[in-house]
């Protein structure tokens, strides 16, 4: 309980603790218990509710029991419960004023809250916004992408069964045309006559025409060069050489070993002759292109007397074989056969027929021999000038030696064996 204030006391005046000693003190006790209490306990509320220093007495108009002792009165119950209400009073409108005060407070932090409350609501409401914007964009970029996928899988499938048909088209292409690269091959590196043979070997008529063609074309692109690019010729004639040389190998090994090919490559693509059997007008264009010397009329027109000798007597025995089996008609009959005579006669018919089964073959063989003889004798570039000037036909070895010497034995006498130049052997 706070002490009473001390002003206008003397010093050693007497304190409410010595008033109490005194006997004549005792007016304390006579106050009523509920004035006494009230005022300890308004004091008790103001220090610990306001949490504020304790208002001194001398704040209000209260008079200390003391200042009625001086005077030689006590104080009545009524003044000291005056006293103590309006202390209480001023006490209760300062709490009021704190409270509202308190109070107005709260309700500015609570309208804060709210507002701050609201800001985040509306914040949190923008980024939930966002957020499902994005996820809408990341569906709609996956549908694009699934559907961009199976569009790339329908093309990819696609473009795979066209590669794969464009790979079966062009290995079938390239195996076809591979031999004919294999032959351009020998032709650069040279190969020898056991490699050229083994080659040679195993390739059919078909593929002996195609590489044929192909090899005729790039003389005759060689032969362009050569007149196009004047220096560049010794080069360009080198190629030629070489080219036409390996030619020449392969038709003197067909020609010994297999003449009838050698015969249907020449017939396949051989320069007609004109319905009256006189050479072809393109044909003797080229001979005279040629300007063949006088070494190479001699050396052709030897082998051409042989082949004439050669293909007359084969020719001379055909005629007799014919003669003979349309002449030789014997008796049908079962005693017929029994007889000696007739027996000798079928056996000469037997010999006939296969004389008559060897002639083609030999004679195929000198249409090659002579084709060969004019690849010997012509040079290179001569006989890539013949081909260039025969095209798109082959030219023909007896049609170009008719020409060239002469109709000697007419025209019907091989008109059933007209073969070309070694230019198609290739």
């Amino acid at each position: 309980m706070a002490p009473y204030p001390q002003q206008g006391r003397a010093s050693g005046a007497a304190t409410p603790q010595n008033d109490l000693n005194n006997s004549g003190a005792q007016w304390a006790f006579d106050l009523p218990l509920e004035t006494v209490a009230n005022y300890v306990i308004d004091i008790d509320n103001v220090t610990g509710d306001l949490a504020e220093p304790p208002i001194h007495a001398s704040a209000v108009n209260t008079v200390h029991p003391n200042d009625f002792a001086s005077q030689g009165r006590r104080p009545s119950g009524a003044t000291l419960g005056s006293n103590c209400n309006s202390r209480r009073k001023f006490n209760d409108e300062e709490v009021r004023q704190r409270r509202t005060e308190r109070q107005r407070h709260y309700r500015e932090r609570q309208r804060q809250g709210e507002a701050d409350m609201k800001k985040n609501i509306n914040v949190t409401a923008a980024e939930i916004k966002a957020e499902l914007l994005q996820q809408d964009a990341l569906l709609a970029e996956r549908t694009a992408l699934t559907k961009a996928s199976e569009y790339c899988a329908s093309t990819l499938s696609a473009a795979q069964s066209l590669v794969s048909n464009t790979i079966d088209r062009v290995r079938s292409e390239c195996n076809h045309a591979i031999e004919g690269l294999a032959w351009l091959s020998l032709q650069v590196h040279s190969p020898s006559d056991a490699q050229l043979h083994a080659f040679l070997a195993r390739r059919d008529l078909n593929e002996l025409d195609d590489m044929s063609e192909k090899v005729t074309k790039r003389c005759i692109d060689l032969l362009n060069r050569w007149n196009d690019e004047p220096e560049s010729r010794e080069h360009v004639e080198a190629q030629i050489e070489k080219i036409q040389n390996i030619r020449l190998r392969c038709l003197t090994y067909l020609a010994a070993t297999r003449p009838e090919i050698v015969v249907e490559l020449n017939s396949r693509r051989l320069i007609p002759v004109l319905p009256d059997g006189a050479p072809n007008p393109k044909l003797v264009e080229a001979v005279a292109a040629l300007e063949l010397t006088p070494e190479q009329l001699e050396s052709l027109e030897r082998e051409w007397v042989l082949y004439l000798q050669k293909t007359e007597s084969v020719r001379q025995e055909a005629r007799s074989s014919l003669s003979f089996l349309a002449s030789s008609g014997a008796d049908e009959s079962a005693a017929a056969f029994c007889s000696i005579g007739a027996a000798g006669l079928f056996l000469d018919r037997l010999q006939a027929v296969k004389e008559l089964e060897t002639h083609p073959a030999i004679e195929s063989s000198a249409i090659a021999k002579l084709s060969t003889a004019f690849a010997v004798n012509l040079t290179s570039q001569q006989k890539t000038t013949l081909m260039k000037l025969c095209m798109p036909f082959y030219p023909d070895a007896i049609q170009i030696c008719r020409i060239v010497f002469g109709d000697t034995q007419g025209n019907d006498a091989d008109a059933a064996s007209i073969q070309s130049l070694p230019a198609s052997e290739s």
